[in-house]
């Protein structure tokens, strides 16, 4: 999902884009940090 989300922004005109590898499931594997939104207090990612 992550290819495809990429792709689509980078052809919207957005320049600084990456496909993260393995999503965010290996991003919290690995303990980097996530910052989450304060005003988003019901979980939704939209």
């Amino acid at each position: 999902m992550s290819a495809v989300a990429s792709a689509k922004l980078a052809g919207l005109g957005y320049t600084n884009v990456v496909e993260l590898a393995g999503g965010m499931d290996a991003w919290q594997a690995s303990n980097r940090s996530i910052v989450r939104d304060p005003n988003r207090s019901n979980g939704s990612t939209a």
